[in-house]
This record gives structure tokens, sequence and C-alpha cells, in this order.
């Protein structure tokens, strides 16, 4: 009886008492037995053990031949049996077991009581199995990725993976590059992508078998529908002129497809960016251009118009008998007027109108004052004394902007060049001049 219980044999039986241990605070071999065994065999110990007191129960030490095998911890479940656990123990060349218990949780102060029984060693059953295992050569092959490469903006591709026959794949990891959205098909040998960009792009595939990884990359190109481009190039053309017609060039194009109403020659550059054509006798015309890559097509077109000419008017004056010369023809002495035709070699021929005005001199008379010290240059030189004076002016120009014409002859002073006032009603832009002065001194 312990604690007031009363605690039994784990097994009863005459002559199979449990062994009642009054421990001590410091480790303590509580039991040894040597019994023949088996060599290279297995054997399973164990036993029951029942501790006296909560605050130290029992921790065992079991070796073999002197050789720590374990360490078995208990509870702390007051006079109540409790297995220790089983050890396993390969005798290995021997043939006797000396076999050890030892109890190391000695607390000072605290009792340290238990009781041991039914200590036992038992050769386990050995039991034979065998297992195949074959070495193979277990080469992860790279992937062949087949698909769509050339793309365009927009585009649903499939891209399927094939190995050499005989590969054992365990798994697939599909990985497009940052414009590509995987739609279905992680994990297999066929990936389904949607591609939402411009420009160079490309899917990889890692694989791995049962040793072994491997990886392939396909490179695709994210194209777009051309941009219709501005044609630009001579709107007006006359007949037999040559124009060129000329867009930007872009890589990305893969045809240039001109057209251009029937009867308008074109000279060269078609399935370029630049086109020249020769102008028929064609009131106007539309010149388009196709712009075409595997994306689809785009359309820019321009409108040429006929030049109609060039219309000139000639109005000049003539004096007295001076003459011009157009185009080979005389104008002057009674022919004041015609119309001429100059041909170019663009086709674009120039018409020239005529129209000429016959101008006598004129005479004007005016009177002047000078100060003393000044002076007037007529006649060649600087008049200073009081007298008339009669000079000529030559083919004066004078820019007539009405019917009234105010006309500034310069007068020297001992201040300076100063401007004076001659009033003149005149029609034509040149005229031969005579001027009378009157000085007065």
């Amino acid at each position: 009886m312990t604690h007031g219980l009363i605690v039994a044999d784990h097994t009863g039986g005459a002559g199979v008492n449990m062994m009642l241990i009054n421990g001590t605070s410091t480790i303590d071999t509580v039991w040894c037995q040597t019994i023949p065994i088996l060599a290279h065999h297995y054997y399973r110990f164990t036993g029951w053990t029942c501790p006296f007191n909560t605050i130290a129960p029992p921790i065992f030490l079991v070796r073999f031949n002197e050789q720590l095998s374990d360490t078995i911890f208990t509870d702390t479940t007051l006079c109540l049996w409790q297995q220790i656990d089983p050890t396993i123990w390969y005798s290995g060349d021997s043939v006797f077991a000396h076999i050890c218990l030892t109890n190391a949780s000695g607390i000072i102060g605290e009792g340290n009581d238990y009781a041991i029984d039914d200590l036992s060693l038992i050769e386990l059953c050995q039991a034979h199995d065998s297992v195949s295992i074959a070495v193979i050569a277990d080469v992860a092959p790279v992937p062949v990725i087949t698909g769509d490469t050339l793309l365009c903006d927009g585009d649903m591709a499939v891209y399927t993976a094939s190995f050499a026959p005989g590969a054992n794949i365990l798994s697939y990891t599909w990985t497009p590059s940052s414009a590509g959205a995987i739609i279905s098909g992680q994990g297999t040998d066929q990936l389904k992508v949607f591609w939402n960009g411009v420009g160079n792009a490309h899917v990889c595939l890692d694989v791995e078998t049962n040793c072994q990884t491997n990886s392939a990359c396909l490179d695709a190109h994210i194209g777009i529908i051309p941009f219709p481009e501005q044609v630009t190039g001579p709107p007006f053309l006359c007949p037999g002129e040559f124009g060129t017609y000329t867009v930007p060039f872009d890589a990305a194009v893969d045809e240039y497809n001109w057209s251009i109403t029937s009867g308008i020659n074109i000279i060269s550059g078609q399935g370029t960016n630049t086109l020249q054509v020769q102008w028929s006798n064609t009131p106007s015309a539309d010149l388009c251009l196709e712009l075409v890559n595997e994306c689809g097509t785009s359309t820019s077109c321009i409108t040429i118009t006929q030049f109609s000419g060039y219309t000139t008017i000639l109005d000049t004056v003539l004096c007295g008998s001076n003459t011009i010369v157009v185009n080979n023809h005389t104008y002057g002495n009674g022919i004041w007027s015609g119309t001429e035709l100059i041909p170019s070699s663009t086709g674009c021929d120039s018409v020239v109108e005529i129209q000429i005005t016959p101008v006598n001199a004129f005479e004007m008379m005016t009177t002047k004052k000078l100060c003393p010290g000044d002076s007037l240059y007529l006649q060649g030189a600087f008049q200073t004394q009081a007298g008339s004076y009669i000079d000529t002016f030559l083919q004066y120009t004078i820019v007539i902007v009405s019917s009234s014409q105010s006309l500034f002859l310069p007068l020297l002073t001992p201040h300076g060049l100063y401007p004076r006032l001659v009033i003149l009603l005149l029609r034509g832009l040149r005229s031969q001049l005579s001027m009378r002065a009157i000085v007065i001194v």
C-alpha cells in the first residue's frame, strides 16, 4: 500500500512478484541480468513500471553490453502500471546480452520510489522480402515547340510541345512573355495564349522527368495593321508633267500597292513607298495606296487635279518710239496690245496678255524761291542765280496707286537735301518728264 492505494503485481502468480525500488537522488542502476542470445538477431526489450511519486517519476537508461541503447521517460500518473517503451536491439556478433536498467530521475528531497515488473527480452521473428531496383537512363528531352510565330495584336494562338519517343514527362510549366495571357493548357503539352501588345515575344516550356529537367523557347513577333500614312506630292499637274508621291517608309509594311485612274501612267515605284506618275489630259484623278502586312490593310488617297495653265497680264508704258519684245514679237510703234502663248516642257503653257500705253514727255513749270546760300540742281549744276532754267528728266519711275500721284523732288540746301513737292497727274508706270523751273533769289 502507498498513498492509501493498494498496488498489486502487474502479473500475479507464484514466483512472479514485482520489484519495489527505494530510489535515490543520484543515478542508480537498479537491475542487471546476463542471458544467452543468438548472434545477428533483433531483440525487443520492454517491461512495466509503477511510479509512487508524481514529482520524480523514473527515467530509464537501457544498456546492452555496457552500451547505452535508449532513454525511456515515464509519465506522472501515480500508482498505475505503465509499459516501459520497447527498445529494439541488434545482437551483432554477441551470443550473450548483459542488460542493465538505470534510473536517472533522482531529485534531492523527493521520494523516488517506484516498482518494476515483467521485464522481457524477446527475439523478433525475421522476415525476408526482395525489391527489384532498375536504373534507367532518364534524360529529359528538349521540348520541340510549334505554333504561330507571326502574330497580330489581339490574336489567340495554340502552342504544342513534342518529344522524342519514350520520354516520360512528369510536369509541364509554360511561361509566355508579358504580352501573352494563358487561356488554358498549363500543366499539359498544349497551351492556348491570348496576345495583347506589339513587338517581339516568346513562349517557353520547362519539363521535368524522374531525374532531369529541360526547357526550350519559341520566339514570335506581334504586329499591328499599318497606320494609314498621308500621301504627299503635288496636288496639280499639267498634261505630260511628271509627279512624285511618297509616304514614310515603314519596316512593318510588307506591300505597297498603288492605284490611280486609268489613263495616268505609272512610271516607277510600284511596290515601294515612292511612286512617279506622268499626267495625261484628265481633269482629276485619285491616287491611292494600300499598306499591307500580315495583320491587315490600310488605305490612303490624294486627289490630283489637272492644272489649267498660267495667265499673266503685262500692262506697261512706252515712251516715244521705244519698243519691247515678248515671245519674239515686237510691241510699240503702233502695236499696243496682244496675247502671247509661251509653251513649257511640262505642258502647262503660259498665257501673257499685253497692254501698252504710249506716253509722250510731260512739261511742267514750277517756281522755286531760294534763300541766300541755297542752290537748286538744274541743267547738270547747282544753280544759285535767279533766272529761267529748262531741264529734262528721262525715264523717271513712278508707282501709280491712283489717278493723282504725289512726286517728291530733292532740293539741295546748305542744311542738307530736302524734298520739294510737285503734283503730277500721270497714267502708266514709266514716263519721260520735262520740267521748267523758274528760280527766284
